[in-house]
């Protein structure tokens, strides 16, 4: 019996170092792969929302000429081929750094700045973290070819090293000049994302190691049952999540580990984990779309108030036998109302105001070919009727929304007061002089335009006589309520017409009239009154 005891232990001590050995060895595996798996979800998850961010704005930044004006960019360029580091003193340096401020704050980024490449070597020409004296700095850190695009929508994304703080940067082409490329860089600081990186990697060596531990308790078989293949799993499912890229629902994983241990601890923090992850994915892509439904509306707004339409009084300065003023009252949201006047001969004057039968950027861009499309075909020379036919047909052939709109078309005569005119289901005109309001002898209301193709529209005329003057609306101003829900209408609208001394003050005394009438009231539609006066002769 002695003889044996040693032996026996001999035999207890190597089983139990065995499965120590065992357990040691996967305790390292699961830490490992734990750790890679962790890593992988947290770097693709700042990469993943890093690349989102800054593709957008980068996009902002090349797409929107209110922010980065290319050709003031192109300007600069020249001044800083001529000028070097004194075109910091420039407007155009001003002007662009305001732009690169304004993304490097939109994003939350640590930098922002213009890079110039040209003869293979990089310049940084405006950075907003340096100022005019970084201008012309040629030591930009970089590892990759400035010259090869790669990453999410050709933009270059790459990791540098700068004063021992990594940092990650994406840049993109935003204007072409002689010498070579310009692109747009912005820059993300990752000293804060490492550092929680690395207590992510601690904590979870720490845990395994309490895991491998209680593991190493029992016995080797034990062990692959209830740890090796749970983890195995979970390891495999955090995998599959982290490879998947779409971080939907769907993803998060959803394995058969119902442990009590560590092991079902860690399945829940994972799943908490990955449900975060997907939980900020969808915030940031909503947040994201919403900013580029208002953006791309406010754009497209801006355009159409002060691109399309002259607001410059008076309107005709060289002209004495005339006065021309138009009021618009738009409302909040993206209205339809449209007006523009201009010159087709030295005696001829184009007159046209429409109303588009929606609201929304799909709106504004159809106005936008209206616009271009009756400018095209009234410089040929054509007739009113023709005129108002092409454009219908050009536009119903390209439109793919199915709008609709209706405008009044007139050609005014300077030397005779003639007017021929078309309507296209737009509200007629009045006429009003000293004895009041006439008729136009209108030749009838057309179809709208866009609804179909091929309409033959009908032209009418009329003449203004010296002293009297022409009344354009939209059903805005009718259609105007009070706080009774009364509307303003033709009647009121008559009778707040009197013809005075110039068109400001006919279509001041309409437009006051019609807010007295509101009471208050916020507007439904846009309101738009256009007044043409025919002066007397002065002796």
């Amino acid at each position: 019996m002695e003889s044996r005891k040693p032996t026996r232990k001999k035999k207890t001590k190597k089983l139990s170092r065995q499965v120590g050995f065992i357990n040691l060895i996967m305790t390292s595996v699961v830490v490992m792969l734990f750790c890679f798996v962790g890593y992988a979800v947290h770097a693709a998850g700042n990469a993943f929302i890093f690349i989102e961010q800054c593709g957008k704005i980068l996009e902002a930044g090349i797409s929107d000429d209110t922010l980065l004006h290319k050709k003031e960019i192109s300007r600069y360029l020249e001044l800083y081929e001529k000028e070097g580091s004194a075109a910091g003193d420039s407007k155009e340096y001003k002007s662009i750094l305001a732009g690169l401020e304004y993304l490097k704050k939109a994003g939350g980024f640590s930098n922002a700045s213009l890079i110039y490449c040209k003869d293979k070597t990089a310049y940084s020409v405006i950075d907003t973290a340096v100022g005019p004296e970084g201008i012309g700095r040629t030591d930009i850190p970089r590892n990759t070819d400035i010259t090869t695009a790669t990453g999410l929508n050709d933009e270059i994304f790459y990791l540098y090293v700068r004063d021992n703080i990594r940092y990650m940067a994406s840049e993109k082409v935003i204007v072409e000049s002689g010498n070579g490329p310009c692109y747009l860089s912005l820059e993300l600081n990752f000293e804060d994302v490492a550092e929680k990186r690395t207590w992510f990697v601690l904590n979870s060596i720490g845990a395994f190691l309490i895991i491998g531990f209680v593991i190493g308790l029992i016995n080797y078989r034990y062990l692959r049952r209830v740890a090796s293949k749970p983890l195995g799993i979970l390891t495999e499912a955090a995998r599959n999540f982290a490879k998947s890229g779409g971080y939907t629902r769907e993803d998060i994983i959803d394995v058969n580990i119902k442990s009590n241990n560590e092991i079902g601890v860690l399945y829940n923090e994972f799943r908490s984990m990955e449900g975060r992850i997907v939980d900020y994915t969808e915030e940031i892509t909503s947040i994201t779309a919403e900013k580029e439904h208002l953006l791309g509306q406010l754009d497209i707004a801006v355009r159409l108030k002060l691109n399309l339409m002259p607001n410059v009084y008076p309107a005709f300065p060289e002209e004495e036998s005339f006065d021309l003023y138009v009021d618009m009252l738009p409302i909040e949201k993206i209205g339809g109302d449209f007006y523009d006047f201009f010159r087709l001969d030295r005696d001829h004057i184009a007159i046209v105001i429409a109303d588009i039968f929606d609201g929304g950027s799909a709106s504004a861009l159809f106005m936008v070919a209206f616009k271009n499309v009756l400018t095209q075909f009234a410089g040929y020379g054509l007739t009113p009727e023709k005129t108002i036919s092409a454009v219908s047909n050009r536009l119903y052939r390209d439109n793919i929304d199915n709008l609709t709109l209706s405008a009044w078309y007139g050609v005014y005569e300077i030397s005779s007061g003639q007017i021929i005119a078309v309507s296209a289901g737009h509200e007629e005109p009045l006429v009003i002089g000293e004895k009041g309001i006439r008729e136009t002898g209108e030749g009838g209301i057309g179809w709208v335009i866009g609804m179909a193709e091929d309409i033959e529209y009908e032209s009418y005329s009329f003449t203004l006589e010296k002293g009297e003057a022409l009344f354009l609306y939209t059903d805005g101003v009718t259609e105007a309520e009070n706080p009774d829900g009364e509307e303003f209408g033709i009647d009121r609208l008559t009778g707040s017409i009197k013809i005075k001394d110039s068109a400001v003050e006919i279509v001041s005394g309409a437009q006051k009239a019609m807010t007295e009438f509101e009471g208050g009231s916020a507007p439904k539609d846009d309101s738009t009154m256009l007044c043409l006066l025919r002066r007397r002769e002065v002796e």
